[in-house]
């Protein structure tokens, strides 16, 4: 297997034993291998993007937490 394999056991655990079944018997190409691959680290980091955008939106945000912390440090 190769380097790929690896990292579908992590964000395609529920389709690693496909992957490795198609692999094995070359009914998959490596380009469409590695967009399943893309495909299970994009849903993995969804949540982690949402949250990101989520805190972009909120104007000023992330600068009245800095100045509370910079507050309840002096």
């Amino acid at each position: 297997m190769c380097n790929v394999y690896s990292l579908h056991q992590y964000f395609n655990s529920d389709k690693v034993d496909d992957i490795a079944y198609s692999c094995r018997k070359a009914l998959r190409g490596c380009v469409d291998c590695k967009v399943i691959l893309a495909d299970g680290i994009n849903a993995e980091l969804a949540p982690f993007r949402k949250r990101r955008q989520d805190l972009r939106e909120k104007s000023g945000y992330v600068k009245d937490i800095l100045e509370d912390g910079a507050a309840q440090a002096k």
